[in-house]
């Protein structure tokens, strides 16, 4: 009987999470085509932000192929929202010169593709064929597997979802 611990996680787009239980593919451009259907349990995706509006869905269509039934896909990308916000209110001038400064040098350093709201994030879930979505801050989870994973920052929007369970 295969050990559970070493089946549940099989894929993890993410850098700073290299050295878990977790087979690390780079999130920029992954090539999930020859991996088979149904071979993971959960996923983890913490620079969806990299990917291009063109690849979003074809990403998360191949993410969702490869889960199990039920299983978990978790999602961390910088919010666009919270973004704006602390380029409409929170620049202090500490840091740069100007409130336009301050913004082009985070997205520089998050080096986004396409940001999303929580609302366009659930959209497009929801699109690729995803249920149960649900808003956690950064740090929680529905499994434990993930508490405590990433790190704690207001400026991140994380999403869980699953893989129905039954084929719709």
């Amino acid at each position: 009987m295969q050990d559970m611990a070493q089946r549940r996680i099989a894929l993890a787009f993410t850098e700073h999470e290299r050295g878990a239980p977790f087979q690390w593919i780079p999130g920029d451009s992954p090539d999930l085509a020859c991996s088979p259907d149904e071979a993971v349990d959960v996923v983890l995706i913490d620079n969806i932000h990299r990917w291009d509006a063109l690849k979003i869905g074809v990403n998360l269509r191949a993410i969702k192929r490869i889960l199990r039934a039920g299983g978990l896909l978790r999602v961390s990308t910088p919010n666009l929202d919270a973004a704006v916000h602390a380029y409409l209110l929170d620049w202090d001038g500490s840091r740069c010169e100007s409130r336009a400064a301050y913004f082009n040098e985070w997205w520089r350093t998050t080096k986004a593709q396409f940001l999303f709201n929580e609302e366009e994030l659930r959209r497009v879930l929801r699109e690729a064929g995803f249920v149960d979505l649900q808003s956690f801050v950064a740090g929680a989870s529905s499994d434990p597997l993930f508490w405590d994973a990433g790190s704690v920052d207001n400026m991140l929007l994380v999403l869980e979802a699953r893989k129905p369970r039954m084929p719709v």
